[in-house]
């Protein structure tokens, strides 16, 4: 083993210039191996076992990408294989919270601001495996669908119930729609087709 070991307040530092970096290659790393290991003893409040802090780069002609992270996977190997970008494992608490991941919030600008965004292509854009999956917003917020121009479903949070609005919206099966409602304000049920509509008292208004 190679060990640096610092003293009191000293740090380990490695300092780069614009033409080099720092490389850590594995040629056949065994089954249960990790390339690169980060463990502590203990912790304190404002603790990060990682904390990356990246510049932009200034004003020039180009339209600029730049990732604090970049993954690139390969594809599975065989059958049964499964390759994933990113695994947190987690276990209960008594008491407190626990987050697998968080975005925080930014005060909003001028710029196209996404918290999460998935490119197309994916069998499933969002998978939850529990069967009793939740979905939770702020106490008194609303959820919105849109396509980045229209508003197409809103769900409110109405107090003890909630507030569901949509612009429109059919209800359909592969090949006949039932239900229709248009701009919002217009209800057209299809009785040519092999259907039966069932409502509680109340259950659907305009």
């Amino acid at each position: 083993d190679l060990a640096f070991t610092t003293g009191g307040t000293g740090n380990l530092i490695f300092n780069t210039d614009a033409n080099s970096n720092i490389r850590v290659s594995s040629t056949a790393p065994g089954n249960g191996t990790n390339v690169v290991a980060i463990s502590n003893t203990a912790s304190s409040n404002g603790f990060h076992l990682l904390d990356l802090n990246m510049a932009v780069g200034g004003a020039d002609a180009g339209s600029d990408i730049t990732d604090a992270i970049s993954i690139n996977l390969p594809a599975s190997a065989e059958t049964g294989d499964a390759v994933r970008g990113v695994v947190i494992n987690a276990t209960g608490a008594a008491a407190g919270q626990v987050v697998g991941m968080r975005v925080t919030g930014i005060t909003g600008g001028g710029a196209s601001e996404f918290g999460i965004q998935i490119g197309d292509g994916w069998d499933s854009n969002i998978r939850m495996d529990d069967s009793t999956a939740v979905v939770s917003i702020g106490n008194g917020g609303n959820l919105q669908i849109t396509d980045l121009t229209n508003t197409l479903l809103t769900l409110t949070d109405n107090g003890s119930v909630g507030t569901l609005s949509v612009n429109s919206a059919s209800f359909t099966d592969t090949t006949s729609t039932y239900l229709a409602i248009t701009g919002g304000s217009t209800a057209n049920f299809n009785p040519t087709v092999d259907a039966t509509l069932s409502l509680g008292t109340s259950a659907l208004r305009w």
